[in-house]
């Protein structure tokens, strides 16, 4: 009887797509089981299947959107359920590592594949497990969003830039990040190449009514709500993640998952504006 892992991402869409990115690298080739929990909550409005396709390939992960009752057994331990969880947890579990400590157990040499013959361990996430070589090949966004990001993108050209200004509840995007940065580094691309456009995604209704009229039609921007608590907010994050990964090179933001996330999915530059915050095991 093989060991079995039960994975819970945490964070918003970008946080928790490296983490079943890194279990996918992970244990793609061992024998142990792994249950991916896709829990919905205030950062995450919307299901995994309601994003993208079924990863199918390997037989020993599965990805499965939370039930009912996984709210009542595997949820992370908190005020909002009264820590009820951990009961079950505690119990059933050989080895529990919460979203605070895997930071401190990567750091210190924790192998989370060599996980024992009959052991069953429980991990809470909004960090890469192992470095990992996917990258997000095996995410493939479903049909719905598909068209969507084909349409957006028929807007680009070569010489198309993306930029992805992080506001909302990034305290660290918004202090290093400054949006008069973006600003004079844009009006540095434009001197450079005059045939430049520019793909802003922002969170930020008034960043992108900002930038639309200081630049006018080279900006490429969509006006859909980017709410992280509601499915179409989480679906448009999805399409902007997806063109911005399009271009041909970002200007991202801070301390941003999303910015890093779109760089990788197709292997672009990524220039941070602002001073750069360095975060371990991402």
């Amino acid at each position: 009887m093989s060991g079995k892992l039960t994975l819970v991402p945490v964070g918003g869409l970008c946080n928790r797509m490296r983490v079943i990115d890194s279990a996918f690298s992970l244990f793609k080739d061992k024998t142990t089981r792994v249950e991916i929990i896709w829990f919905k909550d205030w950062g995450m409005g919307c299901d995994f299947k309601a994003l993208f396709d079924p990863i199918t390939e390997f037989p020993n992960i599965f990805i499965k959107d939370a039930a009912i009752s996984d709210y009542f057994l595997y949820d992370r331990p908190r005020n909002k359920n009264f820590r009820f969880p951990l009961l079950f947890q505690k119990f059933y579990f050989n080895k529990r590592i919460p979203e605070k400590e895997v930071f401190y157990q990567l750091k210190g040499g924790y192998d989370f594949s060599a996980i024992k013959e009959s052991e069953k361990v429980y991990c809470a996430s909004y960090l890469r497990l192992h470095p990992g070589d996917n990258r997000y090949k095996l995410f493939i966004p479903n049909h719905e969003s598909r068209h969507r990001i084909e349409t957006l993108t028929s807007l680009f050209h070569a010489d198309t830039i993306g930029i992805h200004i992080r506001r909302s509840d990034n305290e660290q995007s918004i202090r290093f990040s400054p949006t008069e940065l973006f600003v004079q580094r844009i009006g540095q691309e434009i001197k450079q190449n005059e045939n430049v456009t520019f793909f802003l995604a922002s969170d930020s209704e008034k960043v992108k009514d900002q930038f639309r009229e200081l630049f006018g039609e080279r900006i490429i921007c969509t006006s859909d709500i980017l709410a992280r608590n509601s499915e179409e907010g989480i679906k448009n994050a999805l399409v902007e993640l997806y063109a911005l990964s399009r271009t041909n090179k970002i200007i991202g933001s801070s301390s941003s998952s999303y910015s890093a996330t779109a760089a990788e999915i197709s292997g672009i530059p990524l220039e941070i504006v602002g001073e750069v915050i360095h975060h371990e095991f991402v």
